[in-house]
């Protein structure tokens, strides 16, 4: 009785507003389908989520992992105070003996044969080990 009361008043307010009661349905069942339309968007949004939320979870273990080797190979690789001080000092050569035992060959401005540069390299060898100047050292 109350179903037929609530029809009856539903179906004369519908006159009153100007629609047909086939309007009325036809407009409640697009306002379900797009309830529906949201619905599948929202359950797709949501697994998407979900996919990104276990993603985040696998990244960050993995960047916290990474996080303390890293900081183990830190504290391994760094030294002690004591060993730094145990340690024997390097002696280093002075500026002069370390320039006199390189040899600087400069390239040509015109095109040689490789007979020249082995020449070239030959005498540059014989004047630095020559008796002359050895004797000056």
């Amino acid at each position: 009785v109350k179903l037929f009361i609530c029809l009856t008043f539903l179906t004369s307010n519908l006159v009153i507003i100007g629609i047909t009661e086939r309007q009325y349905q036809a407009k409640i069942r697009d306002c379900e389908s797009t309830i529906e339309s949201l619905k599948g968007k929202l359950s797709i949004i949501n697994t998407e989520l979900v996919e990104y939320k276990h993603d985040f979870k696998e990244s960050s273990k993995s960047l916290i992992e990474t996080t303390k080797q890293v900081k183990s190979l830190i504290t391994k690789a760094a030294p002690t105070f004591s060993e730094v001080t145990s340690r024997p000092v390097v002696a280093r050569a002075s500026v002069p003996a370390q320039r006199d035992n390189n040899v600087l060959l400069l390239r040509p401005k015109k095109e040689s044969t490789p007979e020249d540069n082995r020449q070239r390299i030959e005498t540059a060898s014989t004047a630095r080990n020559s008796p002359a100047r050895i004797s000056r050292k």
